[in-house]
């Protein structure tokens, strides 16, 4: 006791002396340990793939042969709150359409454009966030193929120069594979892929192959009700029932209007087909949205010359069968019309989209099964079809030809292919017509290409 009395103090320095150094024996420990941690200790192993190809060497399984196939392309955006307003919006790997404000010089001479990089949505009349300047809206460009530019193919357009220049084309132009010289509704390329000549307008392949099935439904038909005269009689007999009838020029295409005045039990023609006026329903709705009959004045006025109405009559009409069409057990079509409303065909027809021209100035045919139409002109031609069946689950309609002779198979075309109309049709999207790319203030063709960098015009032919 009496030693620990006298050195306690020593006694506890010393075991702090040992706790130190134990403590610093333990620090020097880790600092070695961490000093051993190297790269490779900290990367995440490689895991391997799922799927490994026969041929561990096929090109095809390559990022480059990927994007070398143009059907690589990044998610599309969406945005986060499905209540969003924003116009736009991006994350980290996708970012929103942009363009360029270009600098330059307007009509007046004056300086203009930023030269900054502006979202696409601004390209529509609206002013440049960064300079105010309004940028218009960019003229849709056509879908053109992305063929490699080679010795053979200077313009990368897929049609070799040889093939070009015997035809009169551009070498240099890579939209001329899109033109159609000879007017008859298929590109410079679709005639060359189908081996037939791109500068003779009755040298083409079947012109049928214009043709896409864009719809099936009701269509509005070429008549309208346009008023009821009960001419002050109680007598439906004695109402005069105005209708309007549109009619086609078939040389021209132009539209005209043609008024005929009927009454109960009269006939009129719609399409070729023949319908009876079977009932009349005068309705008229005052200022208050009450529906009553009037049967005392016409022209829509109510007792009270205050008291302005609006005419809601309807009529009833049904088809008028002949006698074959009646034994074959065929049911008469029946429509419904209304004062100042279109009338819509009781039954679904296909609308086909002749692809023949630009888009913008395309035609639509619409017909109906068991009817004929007719394609082309006097310098490509004329084919007539008929439309034998269409399915709008499947989105297909098959055709006839109409007027073969001899041994001819009518449901084959002049190459020996059925004729079945798909919702794609027989024209890839980048086989299309468009219209020359031409500038306005020379009359020449701009042709600029990102993927060469080179930039040439050239006058128009």
């Amino acid at each position: 006791m009496d030693f620990l009395n006298k050195h306690y103090e020593k006694l506890i320095l010393l075991g702090m002396l040992v706790f130190f150094i134990i403590a610093m024996v333990n620090v020097l420990s880790i600092s070695s340990q961490t000093g051993e941690v190297k790269d490779s200790d900290l990367r995440i192993p490689t895991r391997q793939p799922d799927y490994k190809p026969e041929n561990a060497s096929d090109k095809r399984f390559t990022v480059e042969a990927i994007l070398d196939t143009g059907k690589f392309s990044w998610r599309e955006a969406r945005r986060r709150e499905a209540k969003s307003q924003l116009a736009f919006y991006s994350d980290l790997m996708s970012f929103p359409e942009l363009a360029v404000c270009f600098k330059g010089k307007d009509d007046n001479g004056k300086e203009t454009g930023c030269g900054d990089l502006i979202p696409k949505l601004y390209f529509s009349e609206k002013p440049c966030p960064s300079c105010g300047r309004i940028l218009k809206t960019p003229p849709k460009r056509a879908k053109i193929r992305r063929n490699v530019i080679t010795a053979d193919d200077s313009d990368g357009d897929g049609m070799p120069n040889s093939y070009e220049q015997s035809n009169n084309l551009d070498s240099n132009n890579p939209y001329d594979a899109l033109y159609d010289p000879d007017n008859d509704g298929f590109t410079n390329i679709f005639e060359m892929e189908k081996n037939t000549n791109p500068q003779q307008g009755r040298h083409h392949p079947p012109l049928w192959f214009r043709l896409r099935l864009v719809a099936v439904r009701s269509v509005v038909l070429p008549i309208s009700f346009k008023a009821l005269n009960t001419n002050k009689q109680e007598d439906q007999k004695r109402w005069d029932v105005q209708l309007n009838l549109r009619v086609i020029n078939p040389r021209n295409g132009r539209v005209s209007e043609r008024t005929m005045v009927s009454q109960l039990n009269g006939t009129v023609e719609i399409e070729k087909r023949r319908y009876r006026i079977k009932r009349i329903e005068r309705i008229i709705s005052d200022s208050t949205g009450g529906k009553k009959k009037e049967t005392l004045v016409a022209g829509g006025v109510l007792d009270s010359d205050k008291d302005k109405a609006q005419d809601l009559s309807k009529i009833y009409l049904e088809e008028e069968l002949s006698s074959t069409a009646k034994k074959a057990g065929a049911v008469p079509d029946k429509l419904e019309m209304q004062i100042g409303k279109p009338v819509y065909s009781s039954d679904k027809r296909p609308i086909f989209e002749d692809l023949g021209k630009p888009e913008g100035k395309r035609k639509e045919i619409v017909v109906r099964p068991g009817e004929s139409f007719r394609m082309g002109s006097y310098a490509t031609g004329v084919s007539s079809y008929k439309l034998i069946e269409f399915k709008e689950k499947e989105m297909i309609a098959v055709l006839n030809r109409v007027g073969v002779r001899g041994k001819q198979d009518p449901a084959k075309d002049e190459m020996g292919n059925a004729m079945i109309v798909t919702r794609d049709g027989q024209i890839p999207e980048d086989s299309r017509v468009i219209e020359p790319i031409t500038s306005a203030k020379n009359d020449s063709v701009d042709v600029r290409e990102k993927n060469t960098g080179r930039s040439s015009v050239r006058r128009r032919r």
